[in-house]
């Protein structure tokens, strides 16, 4: 509850071309110069956040990944937190050069438990083997784990399914985050965005399922008023509320009441719900489209 965070956007360069990607549009914009990353990791620093998340694009294809990684560990960041598609860790070099670094918490994203339906996800054949081998490789070291997974259209019906395959990769967490219909989401809509009301029971189900394994699970995207018995489960309720985020033209000070005021929106009924002043409701652009009819007031 003492942390305060840096989710720091290093660039837009990817070796996956997902059809989900909220950022999808944004590859032109490029990279940073390690520079700058290094100032922003100084910035943050100085205002006194505790936690860095490095993000991207995919930041493990840069060829300064593991200078990045020092440097936040020479500033004593206490925990260092990458977002990435896992695939350059299918080298055990790769992996263990990494750790020595100093990074301590790894979130790859996985989005299926074959590879047939990953790698249609990813767009890119052989992303899902390179993926789970990375998952196998960090497993070796005292790093944590929290793998996090995108609800699309194209996989929710295998939510449970890939459940059980990540209690078997021995996961410390697992996030089911509900898409965010941005960037490629927004150009693919109507492939990749399911009815959330539709999805929700998968989600439960794979939920149930990590907690037999005795996995923490999150889900993210999804309003307290479609997780009844499953409310402790809403991942924005544990958010860092002291939280900024720096991308490659802008920096947001104050990240967590920019997503709740602008990025999420709550419909006129929300109001009636005894949820309403914890609760930050679904993302906006899903609205925008599907309107409200599936979120009702839990009184």
């Amino acid at each position: 509850m003492n942390e305060k965070k840096l989710d720091l956007k290093v660039g837009y360069t990817c070796n996956n071309n997902c059809m989900h990607c909220v950022v999808g549009d944004k590859k032109n914009l490029g990279d940073k110069t390690t520079e700058q990353i290094f100032a922003d990791l100084e910035k943050g620093i100085k205002d006194d956040c505790n936690v860095i998340t490095i993000t991207g694009g995919e930041p493990t294809i840069r060829k300064d990944f593991f200078e990045i990684i020092s440097y936040a560990k020479r500033l004593d960041y206490e925990i260092i937190q990458l977002q990435t598609n896992g695939r350059m860790f299918s080298s055990k070099q790769f992996a263990k050069k990494a750790v020595e670094s100093g990074l301590n918490q790894v979130v790859p994203a996985i989005h299926a438990h074959t590879p047939k339906i990953h790698d249609k996800i990813t767009r890119v054949p052989g992303s899902w083997r390179q993926t789970v081998q990375g998952i196998k490789n960090l497993r070796k070291y005292d790093v944590y784990i929290y793998a996090n997974t995108v609800v699309s259209k194209l996989n929710y019906e295998i939510l449970p399914q890939l459940a059980r395959f990540l209690a078997k990769l021995e996961v410390d967490q697992m996030q089911f985050a509900f898409l965010h219909p941005g960037g490629n989401a927004e150009k693919y809509f109507k492939i990749v965005v399911p009815n959330v009301s539709v999805a929700v029971p998968y989600i439960h189900k794979a939920i149930d399922i990590s907690q037999s394994a005795n996995i923490w699970s999150t889900v993210e995207g999804v309003p307290f008023c479609l997780m009844k018995g499953f409310e402790k489960h809403v991942s924005e309720q544990y958010m860092s509320k002291k939280s900024e985020v720096i991308d490659i033209d802008k920096i947001f000070p104050d990240f967590f009441n920019l997503l709740k005021n602008e990025g999420r929106a709550k419909g006129p009924k929300c109001k009636e719900c005894k949820f309403f002043d914890c609760c930050i409701g679904p993302w906006r652009e899903y609205t925008d489209v599907k309107g409200f009819s599936e979120f009702k007031p839990v009184k």
